[in-house]
């Protein structure tokens, strides 16, 4: 079908060179702003723009996706400037937005630069497609070792059905978007465990590649089990968002169900998510009543239970005591009945050291599951 194509290397040689300069020269500007000390100044512009700048963020973001630019370098911006869920939201949206404009160029304008372009793929990703049809399509999404925008060109040129190549590509470049946002959010605020569940995503995709292409080179293996095998990973990655990044994003993202401040005056709330500490808390005790100032006191159970007095010393200078589960655990790795279990116990301990049962709960890193959710009735979730 393609053999008679007479692809322009110097052209697509051009084009990537140009790319590779755009990147370097964002990179420069960035760097340049950290050496001055001015990229806070320049990030907090951007946000005092409001929707305004999340919409500029979203369309730069679908521009760069639709060069052959890495595009983290503008979601690690969106990150840095609205936090790893909503920033990674609106990276995810710029993604999918900038996909369907390649796609359309792909076939309408450029198609003698696109072709030379994905010279190498082209011919390999119409014979895989034949193949496994729709499900192919979303394959290749979450293969790491195909390039992105190389799947938006070819897709146009192929004349993918356009519903079929925008909900695989929605669906397809998530655990990416995931992958990306999550560690880099660990690693800004020195938070481990995003770090990891972050990289997850993308370490499955990675070892499903490399397990799809054994399979797929055994002559014996029926297409079929592909089929299988992509809906058996989608439902596990459908089941583990419903859990976790459902009511994460709900939550941290949009502030369903939490307590938040309700009026617009200049007064702050200090927090603490506290052990205790036989050694750190009455330090900070001493600080805060040096300044004739209160705080709310998120404990852990187990700590309480080992520094009553520490307990009471909190409650009777004033300052408001909550949760923090009975372990620092997260409650990603939690069941339902796990997290009762702890709560539960929690606040008995603490309602014997004061008697006052608390009514806060902040989660361990702020990360909840769904059936938290449940647990509103009783507990006002603080983030």
């Amino acid at each position: 079908m393609f053999a008679s194509y007479k692809f322009k290397k110097p052209v697509a040689r051009s084009l990537s060179i140009g790319s590779l300069i755009v990147f370097l020269l964002l990179t420069g500007i960035y760097l340049y702003f950290l050496h001055t000390g001015s990229e806070k100044v320049w990030l907090e512009s951007i946000r005092y723009l409001g929707v305004f700048g999340i919409l500029l963020g979203i369309m730069i973001q679908t521009v760069v996706n639709v060069i052959p630019v890495p595009g983290e370098f503008v979601s690690l911006f969106l990150i840095e400037i609205y936090g790893a869920v909503a920033g990674g939201f609106y990276s995810w949206i710029g993604g999918i937005l900038g996909a369907v404009l390649a796609y359309y160029l792909s076939d309408w304008l450029a198609r003698s630069i696109i072709e030379s372009l994905t010279n190498p793929y082209l011919i390999k990703i119409d014979r895989w497609l034949q193949k496994q049809g729709d499900t192919g399509l979303l394959i290749l999404r979450f293969v790491p070792l195909v390039p992105y925008h190389f799947i938006n060109y070819t897709a146009g040129i192929l004349g993918v059905n356009r519903r079929v190549f925008i909900w695989t590509t929605a669906l397809g470049i998530l655990p990416y978007t995931i992958s990306v946002s999550s560690p880099f959010a660990g690693v800004r605020y020195g938070r481990f465990l995003p770090f990891i569940l972050g990289g997850g995503p993308f370490i499955l995709s990675f070892i499903f590649s490399i397990v799809l292409r054994k399979k797929c080179k055994n002559r014996n293996y029926r297409e079929g089990r592909v089929q299988e095998m992509v809906k058996v990973i989608l439902l596990v990655l459908f089941l583990l968002a419903l859990y976790w990044l459902v009511p994460y994003i709900l939550t941290a993202g949009f502030g369903i169900g939490v307590l938040k401040r309700k009026d617009s005056s200049a007064k702050i709330a200090f927090t603490f998510d506290d052990g205790s500490n036989s050694i750190y808390t009455p330090q900070l005790l001493d600080l805060l009543k040096i300044n004739n100032m209160k705080a709310t006191f998120f404990v852990v159970g187990s700590k309480a239970e080992q520094y009553p007095e520490l307990i009471e010393r909190i409650r009777a200078e004033g300052h408001l005591i909550g949760i923090h589960n009975y372990v620092h655990k997260s409650n990603w790795i939690m069941d339902h009945w796990m997290i009762r279990r702890h709560l539960r116990k929690s606040a008995s301990i603490i309602e014997n050291i004061t008697g006052e049962r608390p009514i806060y709960y902040r989660p361990p890193w702020g990360l909840l599951n769904v059936s938290d959710f449940f647990l509103m009735k009783k507990y006002k979730i603080i983030l």
